[in-house]
């Protein structure tokens, strides 16, 4: 067997194997958004929504934009959620998807969700307000 040496697995084979993966997980997703419209995010209850998606749009922006540049102004992030309930926030959470790290040019690898850039940039006790904030969301 050719990915076979000694009795092991050649790396190069399980790497074929997880890219494969990945190509095919992708491929069905795109397949159900074009196809079947369906977009397989964090569902959301619309009929606890308040505001348009304009307005959740610019808020996912506000957050980046609050993270953006030296330092993180954390007094920005906490004010650009406040009166936003459960679903409100899901919606930010989407609308803000993945993102780059402007700093870091690599980053487009492995861009982060809002999340995963809240845990990398906030600490202490804004870090626990945050995770406060997004409790009942499950997503933090």
């Amino acid at each position: 067997m050719a990915y076979k040496k000694k009795g092991k697995i050649k790396f190069s084979f399980v790497m074929s194997i997880l890219t494969a993966i990945v190509v095919f997980g992708t491929l069905i997703m795109f397949a159900l958004k074009r196809f079947f419209g369906i977009d397989i995010k964090r569902k959301v209850n619309d009929s606890f929504v308040n505001i348009s998606d304009e307005k959740i749009k610019a808020i996912a922006n506000q957050q980046e934009g609050a993270m953006k540049g030296l330092g993180t102004r954390e007094d920005e992030l906490l004010k650009g959620l406040e009166g936003l309930n459960t679903e409100e926030l899901k919606m930010v959470y989407n609308a803000y998807g993945r993102r780059s790290d402007w700093a870091n040019p690599m980053s487009f690898l492995s861009p982060k969700d809002l999340i995963q850039t809240y845990r990398s940039e906030l600490s202490g006790d804004d870090l626990a307000k945050m995770k406060s904030i997004w409790a009942d969301t499950g997503l933090f």
